[in-house]
């Protein structure tokens, strides 16, 4: 590789280019409106010499005026060798400069041409005192500038992209079309239909991946041939471009969709799993990733089913756990991001909730119980009253009082704390979920138009119903794709500005502060018009607290398991489970297969307990006194496949351990990899009752066949 390399361009989504006259103000609002990611207001080719002085002051006007709904703005100035170029960039950058993204310059020819407008935008830009910088982008459409486009890419470090203009091109270089970007059948190659541009094409994003720009392609000329736009956009994406211009609104969603999936966009239509179990919201619930049914890959990582398969663990990636907070919590959270909520607040008595009430004001109040879970409602968790009495008696009820939901299990969660807040008058409810999809390797916004179910519930019965939208990391996410979700939503365009609002507040707390996972269900529309998170659930990467301070102080341990709570102040991941078999492995792959392999020989898991890596026998003794702490535990199972980690430094664990317990029960162990002969050696010659395995399978049938005759 080159020691010699050049910086990336701003990162800008690029997909869709529409182009709109600056002479004609009716299409302004309707390109703001539309799905397209850029605009360009052209002052050039689809104005008339007449038109061109009303054109630019139309285009700043519009700069100024229009609400844009955040898409990327740029303006096709005139030609360098015509009249109009200077007071195109110097009364619209003057006047609306802070409004423009960058400066579309048209028939460049030569590096200079880019030299020359970059020096007009620094001027005007220290003269105005404008703070932001604004790109340029060039459209090569000349023979000269194809020539040159090696050297027009490392023209400025304004420089962010090149456009291929193929009807200026074809004149130029004096070639015969049949319609502007498609093939011409004169053109043969070996017999076959060739492409005449492809060799233009290539140049073109040659010069831009060497340089670090973005290679967009240009017009297509017939906009009632959409599959002639299909098969130019392909090929473009398929050389690697990143976005195609649109000269009509029939050709923005053809270049989103065929663009996106060739290139950095939307991976495509969303894969959502089947069935499982649970609710939607709090740990195990969110969006489900691209997976099948036996594993998902959402907030927390690898998902297994417990016994009789009514409550549900995520098994946690080694290194990756997740800290939930509560419900109002979470709003508070989003609020402080332009999310809009309900009016309400924490009480920890029935006093303080009729007290809550009348700080909250209204005539009807939700009395929502404050734990880690989903599915509260179905479970009597939440209480609707219209009265101070109605409001004490749901309060004394709730307080102290044990919750089981279908995602608690049977030991349910008791409640501390409630949250009081105004009743809304809904007249739609959505969903709306922020998630990490890690096959894509995007942040995922998961959207649905029946709000107030389990997304689970939604999958299973209306798959094609859920809307799904990957958000580019470079990039983050844009206002179209806000709109774009609640467009597919189907929210009333009178709220769609409050929608956009709200979908970027969430994806900002879920960026800022390293979440895994931002839920709202439902997102509510009231029959007063407003939209407001009415439920909402977060999680937070665990690895990530000691730089978030403000949300590590949320974490509410009466409601984490506290054999999970002592595993984790110990570096330890654990997951509690039902059965009978308790588990120390290394490694979460090694400990999922060994999950498996003791339900195939007829036992139950009652943990997960990954020691991880380089574990001291200190560690290993520290995880078994761990498991053994579990009253359930009937059989205790060592799998070790070491690498990193030492047989011998486990087996001295193992020996150390059992030596100060009375056991009372039996231990297989299972050795394997570095320093394994070492390892069983010191088990043999220890003396104590272990009973060896040399396979896993082996390993997992003994185990069961002790517990089995233990109980027995």
């Amino acid at each position: 590789m080159s020691f010699t390399q050049f910086d990336a361009a701003p990162a800008r989504l690029q997909r869709s280019e529409l182009a709109v006259p600056g002479s004609n103000p009716s299409l302004f609002e309707k390109a703001a409106a539309s799905a397209a990611d850029v605009i360009f207001l052209d002052c050039e080719d689809a104005v008339t010499p007449a038109d061109k002085p009303q054109a630019r002051k139309n285009i700043i006007a519009a700069l100024n005026e229009v609400d844009w709904r955040g898409k990327t703005l740029s303006a096709r100035i005139n030609g360098l060798d015509t009249h109009y170029m200077y007071r195109d960039v110097v009364d619209i950058v003057e006047q609306a400069g802070a409004k423009l993204d960058t400066v579309l310059i048209p028939k460049v020819g030569a590096a200079a041409d880019v030299y020359m407008v970059d020096c007009l935008l620094t001027q005007i830009e220290a003269a105005t005192g404008l703070q932001r910088r604004i790109g340029i982008e060039c459209l090569i459409e000349t023979a000269l500038g194809g020539a040159n486009v090696m050297a027009i890419a490392q023209s400025s470090p304004r420089l962010e992209a090149l456009h291929f203009g193929v009807a200026d091109y074809a004149a130029s270089m004096r070639a015969r079309t049949v319609n502007i970007g498609g093939l011409n059948p004169d053109y043969q190659c070996d017999g076959a239909l060739g492409d005449p541009w492809h060799a233009a094409l290539v140049n073109v994003a040659t010069a831009c991946r060497a340089f670090g720009l973005r290679p967009i392609d240009g017009p297509y000329g017939d906009f009632n041939d959409p599959e002639g736009y299909r098969a130019a956009a392909r090929r473009a994406a398929a050389l690697g471009y990143e976005g195609k211009w649109a000269i009509h609104p029939n050709q923005i969603d053809l270049a989103n969709e065929i663009v996106a999936a060739r290139g950095r966009g939307d991976p495509g239509p969303a894969r959502v799993g089947g069935p499982a179990g649970g609710g939607g919201a709090g740990p195990g619930r969110g969006a489900t990733g691209g997976q099948d049914d036996r594993c998902r890959l959402g907030a927390h990582g690898p998902e297994h089913r417990a016994p009789g398969g009514t409550h549900r663990r995520e098994i946690p990636l080694r290194g990756q756990s997740v800290m939930d907070i509560h419900e109002y919590q979470a709003k508070e959270i989003l609020a402080d991001f332009g999310v809009p909520i309900p009016r309400g607040g924490l009480a920890y008595s029935p006093e303080q909730a009729v007290y809550r009430s009348h700080e909250i004001r209204g005539n009807a109040w939700v009395v929502k119980a404050q734990i880690h879970s989903g599915a509260r409602g179905r479970a009597g968790g939440i209480r609707f009253c219209r009265d101070d009495e109605e409001l004490w008696a749901a309060a004394d009820e709730l307080l102290g009082r044990r919750l089981t939901t279908i995602q608690t299990g049977d030991a349910g969660k008791i409640i501390h704390r409630l949250y009081v807040e105004a009743a809304s008058d809904i007249e739609k409810e959505y969903y709306v979920g922020f998630v990490l999809d890690r096959q894509q390797e995007r942040i995922s916004v998961v959207a649905a138009a029946e709000g107030g179910m389990e997304i689970e519930e939604i999958a299973a019965q209306k798959p094609d119903s859920i809307i799904r939208v990957a958000v580019e990391p470079a990039v983050g996410m844009q206002p179209f794709q806000a709109r774009e979700v609640a467009f597919k939503l189907g929210i009333d365009k009178t709220l769609i500005s409050q929608a956009i609002t709200a979908l970027l507040g969430c994806y900002r707390a879920f960026r800022d502060l390293d979440a895994t996972m931002v839920e709202i269900n439902p997102l509510a529309v009231t029959r007063d018009g407003h939209l407001l998170a009415l439920d909402a659930k977060m999680g937070f990467d665990d690895n990530a607290l000691f730089r978030r301070p403000n949300i590590s102080e949320l974490r509410d341990k009466s409601q984490e398991d506290p054999r999970e709570m002592k595993a984790a102040d110990r570096g330890l991941s654990y997951v509690g489970l039902q059965g009978q078999i308790g588990c120390i492995i290394n490694g979460a792959g090694l400990a999922m297969a060994t999950m498996d392999m003791i339900k195939h020989a007829g036992g139950e898991p009652a943990n997960f307990l990954d020691i991880g890596g380089g574990a001291s026998p200190e560690r290993v003794a520290k995880a078994i006194n761990l498991v053994l702490g579990d009253k359930n535990v009937k059989a205790l199972l060592v799998n070790i496949f070491a690498g990193i980690n030492r047989c011998d430094w486990v087996a001295k664990g193992i020996v150390q351990a059992v030596s100060k317990l009375e056991l009372g029960l039996p231990c297989v162990v299972r050795l394997s990899g570095t320093n394994v002969d070492e390892g069983r050696q010191i088990l043999e010659d220890s003396g104590l009752p272990i009973i060896m395995a040399a396979t896993l399978q082996e390993a997992a049938e003994k185990a069961v066949a002790a517990w089995q005759a233990n109980a027995s």
